[in-house]
């Protein structure tokens, strides 16, 4: 399974359309928009399929927004705790 990153989103976007833009591509095991955000996750079962998806319709128009469609990045734990840390000691000033 591969995770997609899907950026540059217009918040009219749906959960329907991307899965018929990716769709073509392969099958789709989940799709996360990120309300609020302009970005959402896709998740297909083949990885052949996913980079396939990403290489095609990277820059690819919806809502006249070029979309940034790349393979998702694995959070790292580290970075995740040192930001974490970063915020409480900004929140105690």
């Amino acid at each position: 399974m591969k995770t997609i990153f899907v950026g540059n989103l217009a918040a009219t976007a749906t959960e329907v359309e991307l899965r018929t833009l990716f769709e073509t591509f392969g099958v789709i095991s989940g799709v996360d928009i990120a309300r609020g955000q302009d970005f959402a996750y896709i998740r297909m079962a083949d990885s052949s399929e996913a980079i396939e998806a990403i290489r095609s319709l990277h820059g690819t128009k919806l809502y006249g927004k070029d979309l940034e469609v790349r393979e998702a990045r694995t959070p790292d734990p580290a970075r995740q705790r040192t930001a974490k840390a970063a915020a409480q000691v900004a929140g105690k000033k």
